[in-house]
């Protein structure tokens, strides 16, 4: 240990001096120039999205990298059982924690008869209630749609509102353009998953 402690110093004065320090080179190019392999015994974790990088040039350089959150399972509600005002509630777990979800439809439109060239798929928006709130309000998000029936089902998402307790997405139910009978299909319960982002 008292030698560590002495190189440390005897490093420490001849930086002082020479204002760049080489290890295993005795012409450094930067404050700090190591030629060899790095290891570090001990490394604290930290929730920070920096990181360290090293290019092709091996110069190590502190990027910022967006943090996301994904959170798989978000319910959607069954367009041919709901109306407008409808609630639920679901649970899900994302990185240990658990979460409660409260959905409320805030609009609902139903595959129209094709009886004419204009044809309306059936549509939902839904509101989305997140307790506890989540560790970062988002600036950005990605769903897509979860399909774990046998059925070729596709659904388009995009979303309106999203902070760290709620979001607000538009839901299309892409594969019935339109209704050829008196009722659409609309049934079965389907899922999508959301990508938190924070740039």
């Amino acid at each position: 240990m008292k030698k560590v402690i002495i190189a440390i110093y005897f490093l420490f004065i001849y930086s002082e001096h020479n204002a760049q320090v080489g290890i295993g080179t005795t012409v450094p190019e930067a404050t700090l120039d190591i030629n060899g392999n790095l290891i570090i015994r001990s490394v604290s974790t930290s929730t920070s999205t920096n990181v360290l990088t090293i290019d092709s040039n091996n110069v190590v350089t502190k990027k910022y990298t967006p943090e996301t959150y994904a959170a798989r399972d978000f319910e959607i509600p069954k367009c041919n059982s709901v109306s407008v005002g409808s609630t639920g509630l679901f649970n899900t777990t994302v990185n240990s924690t658990l979460y409660t979800i409260v959905w409320t439809v805030l609009a609902k439109q139903e595959a129209t008869t094709s009886t004419t060239s204009l044809q309306r798929p059936s549509r939902l928006r839904v509101r989305y209630d997140i307790s506890p709130a989540l560790p970062f309000v988002p600036d950005g998000l990605t769903v897509t749609a979860n399909n774990k029936s046998n059925y070729p089902d596709t659904f388009s998402i995009n979303y309106t509102e999203v902070t760290d307790t709620r979001l607000t997405v538009n839901i299309t139910r892409t594969d019935l353009v339109s209704k050829t009978s008196g009722t659409v299909s609309w049934i079965g319960q389907f899922y999508f998953m959301a990508f938190f982002i924070k740039m």
